[in-house]
């Protein structure tokens, strides 16, 4: 049995909450209808109500000539097909270990739990469509995380809120319409007999247009409004200090213990109480509070980030301060509806062929109505010459043409253009080169919704961080990344601090995200050997891929051995070859110096017998026949075998040593 001051304190969380429901639903109102109509322009029907009764007295047949979903498909599946991963990357280097397991274990959640395809949802249906879709993240029974998505039509955010992060939103509503009484048991336990109690006490108030998640299926009652409340606030933490590094953390165990822990080391060691930024949780059933108290998921933040479109916070129209890509599209796409839909009736009002005839012009009267499509008009006798045939009136031209005209300006106003349409006649005329710089130009003026795209990502990756830290066990966490966790897996400023949330290469698994960039290094040259990049290969026969690579490597290793040892041998015997001649040369140089040194000595010789026999002459000796002759050849013999010689060595080139 609650208390009075329970009591009490419920009403008064009922009133706040109320409070808050009614102020934000008065001026989000606008922005809800409009976001609507933006929903049916894409979904189907671009016609008002004044439309349709004005189609009805004029007999017309209600046509739709949906253009809008094409051009919201085209960026929607841009994105799609370009979808980047998302990364835990490192503050800095000494952060790489612990960055690289939570990588792992973002990445798993995110390709299992529903991440990656609730974000293109909340893009397209969102940023693209209505203006804005919250994605959640929350856990299931058994503790793991999840993501989904809220529709415009299921949340009321705090109306003066300015920032796409929502650090200055007060407060968050949501607003689920027939759920199963059992689900909802299962998001609150232990408060069973207060969410019964408040589902037997009438459906309470709901959102415009809202969709009821248990039409059809609820003959038995058992369906009722869930809604939740969250707002920011503070609390009161308990922190230790150190005085020599200045490191803080809260403390998260008894008081008593942290005092004693200060008291372990006075001097190095000190605690004190400070106020931590949180959110309060309150949860609501056909409008009675069954649940109040702290942030559930630990990670003392919303568990929502905003994926929105064009969203301008200083204009003063609720009903336009936020929207889509769609909202400056209608008028255009209503136009190209009703022009076509004209065009049509005139050409089914207007006769297009036929016969006016006479009465009894025909033999068989029967004939004049087997004209094709056309009409037979029967006259009296004497208004005709018995038959002519019925011309059809022409179209005005100019009505396709203005009609092309119209479909050309929503392809202009949506800032997308040909190529990224896909238009086949322009490329066959231009060079690929060209068409992917106008792609891009395309891009650049859709470029703000896909920086926003980024920026939520990067948001959910840092909550997703925080919760697991939060709320994983780690035994879960190891058995996620298949590895001893980090000695900092719960260091408390990790996600702030520690870890950059960062776009990748969309793989699904981390090892694949390994693979893809050991291929890419090994492609720009860095020496990774084959096998190493195969022990990361993404397919079943990795094993036996990789022991094929490994002989391979084996063989080629010993190929490069032997080439290796006779490189070796003939640089050898090339060395060998080089002194061999070196000393040759040298050796020839020794004999020919020599051999210049017996010529000088001879040429001494010759010259002082030359100079004997002259001196012989000029005496007149007496015995001059007795001169030997044979003497003076021998010294002419000489000098002619000098310049011979000289000659020689002048016409062969000169000895290069090294």
């Amino acid at each position: 049995m609650a208390s009075d001051n329970e009591k009490d304190f419920v009403l008064a969380r009922t009133e706040t909450f109320q409070a808050a429901f009614n102020n934000a639903y008065d001026l989000w109102f606008p922005w809800i209808t409009e976001a609507h109509t933006d929903f049916k322009y894409f979904i189907k029907n671009p016609w008002t109500s004044a439309d349709l009764v004005k189609f009805a007295k004029e007999g017309r047949e209600v046509l739709n000539f949906n253009i809008i979903r094409r051009i919201v498909k085209m960026i929607s599946g841009y994105e799609r097909k370009n979808r980047l991963s998302l990364r835990i990357g490192p503050a800095e280097l000494g952060d790489n270990p612990v960055a690289s397991q939570y990588q792992a274990a973002v990445m798993h959640l995110m390709e299992n739990n529903g991440g990656y395809q609730e974000m293109s949802d909340a893009f397209e249906l969102g940023a693209l469509t209505t203006g804005a879709n919250l994605l959640e993240l929350f856990f299931d029974r058994q503790g793991d995380i999840h993501y989904g998505r809220k529709a415009y039509n299921t949340f009321l955010l705090d109306p003066g809120f300015t920032r796409r992060d929502l650090s200055d939103c007060n407060h968050i509503i949501t607003h689920d319409e027939g759920m199963s009484v059992e689900d909802i048991k299962l998001l609150i336990p232990g408060k069973e007999s207060e969410i019964e109690e408040a589902a037997a006490g009438g459906p309470g108030q709901s959102l415009p247009f809202s969709a009821y998640l248990g039409q059809g299926r609820d003959p038995e009652g058992t369906r009722a409004n869930y809604s939740t409340f969250w707002e920011r606030n503070t609390r009161q933490a308990q922190f230790l200090a150190d005085k020599g590094t200045g490191e803080i953390i809260e403390w998260q165990g008894k008081k008593a213990d942290l005092q004693a822990a200060v008291n372990s080391a006075p001097t190095k060691l000190t605690s004190f109480t400070d106020t931590v930024d949180t959110v309060k949780f309150s949860a609501f059933v056909n409008d009675h509070e069954v649940h109040s108290g702290d942030d559930p998921n630990g990670i003392d933040d919303y568990p929502y980030v905003l994926q929105a479109g064009f969203w301008y916070p200083e204009y003063d129209d609720m009903g336009d301060k936020l929207q889509g890509i769609i909202r400056p599209l209608r008028d255009p796409q209503r136009e190209v509806s009703k022009r076509m839909s004209q065009i049509l009736t005139i050409i089914d009002t207007q006769t297009t062929s036929g016969y006016e005839a006479e009465e009894d012009a025909f033999v068989n009267p029967k004939d004049a109505y087997k004209a094709g499509s056309g009409k037979a008009i029967i006259l009296k006798a004497g208004a005709l010459n018995k038959i002519r045939r019925i011309q059809a009136p022409p179209i005005p031209g100019g009505l396709f043409q203005l009609n092309n005209d119209l479909q050309t300006f929503v392809n202009t106003i949506s800032g997308v253009n040909e190529q990224l349409l896909g238009n086949d006649e322009i490329k066959g005329q231009i060079s690929t080169y060209v068409m992917k710089l106008r792609t891009g130009l395309s891009l650049v003026t859709l470029q703000d919704l896909f920086d926003h795209n980024r920026a939520a990502k990067a948001q959910i990756g840092r909550k997703t961080v925080k919760a697991i830290q939060a709320n994983y066990s780690r035994q879960r966490f190891e058995r996620i990344i298949g590895e001893p966790a980090h000695a900092d897996f719960r260091k408390q400023d990790l996600a702030k601090y520690d870890i950059v949330p960062q776009e990748g290469l969309y793989t699904e698994t981390q090892k694949q995200s390994f693979f893809v960039e050991l291929r890419q290094a090994k492609a720009d040259g860095m020496p990774i050997p084959w096998s190493w990049i195969a022990t990361y290969w993404p397919t079943p026969l990795a094993p036996k891929l990789l022991e094929a690579i490994k002989e391979a490597e084996q063989r080629q290793n010993a190929q490069q051995a032997e080439l290796m040892e006779e490189k070796k041998l003939l640089d050898s015997m090339r060395r060998a070859k080089i002194d061999k001649d070196i000393s040759q040369a040298e050796e020839n140089r020794a004999n020919v110096q020599e051999h210049e040194g017996d010529a000088a000595l001879s040429q001494i010789k010759a010259i002082k017998e030359i100079q004997e026999i002259e001196q012989n002459i000029q005496q007149g000796d007496k015995n001059l026949e007795e001169v030997d002759f044979n003497r003076l050849m021998r010294v002419l013999e000489f000098f002619q075998a000098k310049q011979e010689r000289e000659k020689a060595a002048a016409s062969k080139p000169a000895l290069v040593t090294r």
